[in-house]
């Protein structure tokens, strides 16, 4: 799996609005243990800034609640790496962003309105992700940056 997620045959460049509507969309369809793109994008986050690299297979299993197979089953192989293909775009973006110390929006909304819980929560699982890596920011009260999150 590690390889269909860096697969540089892949289109490049940040997601477009109407993509990351795709995107949403193609989650949604896998089912209800799928996490949301705001939450998919809060997850990327965390492990784009986490010391430690974490590989797709992994990250993918947390997005997919285990298993990519299973959650795009019933869906063609065409969507499935359509999906794909647009979670390693996102992903990228959000990285040469954060690379070249460029501003970048995260996701405050999701698609539906609801607030912005699900882009922490999906933060808060990356990090729980490599925990030990963030001891110092997540303990509780003012010794944990993270805490609020």
């Amino acid at each position: 799996m590690d390889e269909v997620f860096s697969n540089s045959a892949v289109a490049s460049g940040a997601l477009s609005t109407d993509e990351l509507g795709r995107l949403d969309q193609l989650l949604d369809d896998c089912g209800c243990d799928v996490m949301s793109l705001e939450e998919v994008d809060g997850l990327f986050w965390a492990l784009i800034c986490c010391p430690a690299p974490i590989l797709p297979a992994e990250f993918l299993a947390e997005i997919f609640d285990g298993d990519l197979y299973e959650a795009t089953s019933h869906v063609p192989d065409s969507e499935a790496m359509e999906m794909i293909g647009l979670l390693r775009r996102h992903w990228n973006s959000i990285r040469r962003d954060l690379d070249g110390a460029r501003q970048r929006r995260i996701f405050l909304f999701d698609w539906d309105g609801e607030d912005c819980a699900q882009w922490a929560h999906g933060f808060m699982t990356g990090v729980e992700m490599r925990s030990e890596l963030w001891a110092g920011l997540t303990g509780q009260g003012a010794d944990g940056l993270l805490w609020p999150v």
